[in-house]
């Protein structure tokens, strides 16, 4: 198939399906996002889900900066293993964790450890929260 044979077929499908940013229910009952992609019947292949996973990166640097206008000041292993962080608990409940943002704030990494312990997120994901903790540890001792 050509390019410009795609091209044409996806502006099609553009114009009868309507962009969809959320998943739904279609009167199938199957998963259906985007501009009609089955997810319960297709799912998403591995470079899908590695385009994901960048863009939420980026996101949640960007919500980051915004966050904390000194995120530049930091070093660059602290701010790896903030957003990291924020990768692993979701955007939604990081910004929820006020003492954590409060301690990021003054740069108190005993207190970020603290409050990160306590948690729920740690507590259900003990090993990797640790790898979290063991991360802010090392940066603490440079």
């Amino acid at each position: 198939m050509k390019v410009n044979d795609i091209c044409k077929i996806t502006e099609e499908i553009k114009k009868i399906n309507s962009f969809s940013k959320k998943p739904y229910l279609n009167r199938d009952d199957d998963l259906i996002v985007g501009y009609g992609r089955n997810l319960n019947r297709i799912g998403i292949t591995l470079q899908e889900a590695e385009l994901l996973l960048i863009n939420e990166i980026l996101e949640n640097k960007t919500r980051l900066k915004a966050i904390f206008s000194n995120y530049i000041d930091f070093n660059e292993d602290f701010q790896q293993v903030l957003l990291l962080f924020c990768c692993l608990i979701g955007w939604g409940q990081f910004k929820k964790e006020k003492e954590i943002i409060e301690a990021v704030n003054n740069m108190d990494l005993n207190e970020i450890i603290r409050n990160i312990i306590t948690t729920y997120w740690y507590r259900s994901n003990v090993v990797v929260g640790e790898t979290i903790i063991q991360k802010l540890k090392e940066i603490s001792e440079m």
